[in-house]
């Protein structure tokens, strides 16, 4: 970056757009940045990031990013649930029948827990 600095500053970078997204990983990038962010905050298409790479100023790295997207959530755990008569049934009729290999479709109202305990038993 210590090149890219120095063609800033002597003004030898043309490109309004590569100066645009060097500046702004000088200014923001201690680990690095993801290419999608740097085309969105710093208004550069990946066709700029790419000459950038090409004429050695910057390098692309792959990094796994584990996250927890459930971090900084109070969520409450919900208490047994109950099914219907028609839930009961097509839980019982799985049940008995799961060491037959059958298959089995089961329609439903999208976030309705057709999946929660399907294949519990007490």
């Amino acid at each position: 970056m210590k090149k890219a600095e120095e063609e800033i500053e002597w003004e030898k970078m043309k490109s309004e757009k590569q100066v645009r997204a060097l500046q702004f990983l000088l200014e923001n990038s201690n680990e690095g940045v993801l290419t999608t962010d740097l085309e969105m905050f710093a208004d550069v298409s990946r066709a700029v990031i790419h000459t950038l790479v090409k004429n050695g100023y910057l390098e692309i790295v792959e990094k796994q990013v584990e996250r927890n997207p459930f971090l900084h959530k109070d969520i409450q755990r919900d208490g047994d649930l109950t099914l219907t008569s028609e839930q009961q049934e097509a839980f019982d009729t799985i049940r008995n029948s799961i060491d037959k290999f059958n298959e089995f479709l089961i329609y439903g109202v999208t976030g309705s827990r057709k999946n929660r305990n399907l294949f519990t038993t007490n």
